[in-house]
């Protein structure tokens, strides 16, 4: 079998949000960068899973122009507690000046 073997300076595996955002940020590198996954490059497509973003999360999505704000509905307030506890606390965007905790 005669198969090209592709040379890679860093190998990004997995093509998760992390490997992705890596391969990503690296792409603009001089090094040669392979992004390598099980999975076909369409299966996120049909991944049912919900993914929550932080704030940080965002500004870096954003420096390498891969936020879209149309698909991400802003989290303002969390609310903390445990049923039956003591206790809980509220955490609001507005109390550190960013517009949203995550998304």
């Amino acid at each position: 079998m005669n198969e090209a073997i592709e040379i890679a300076d860093i190998a990004v595996i997995g093509a998760g949000p992390v490997g992705m955002t890596l391969a990503l940020a690296l792409a603009g590198s001089p090094w040669r960068v392979r992004l390598i996954d099980s999975r076909s490059p369409t299966a996120w497509a049909s991944d049912p899973r919900a993914l929550a973003l932080s704030h940080g999360t965002r500004q870096v999505l954003t420096g390498l122009d891969a936020w879209n704000d149309a698909a991400a509905t802003p989290i303002t307030t969390i609310h903390v507690s445990q049923r039956g506890g003591f206790g809980r606390t509220l955490i609001e965007a507005s109390d550190y000046d960013i517009p949203a905790l995550g998304y």
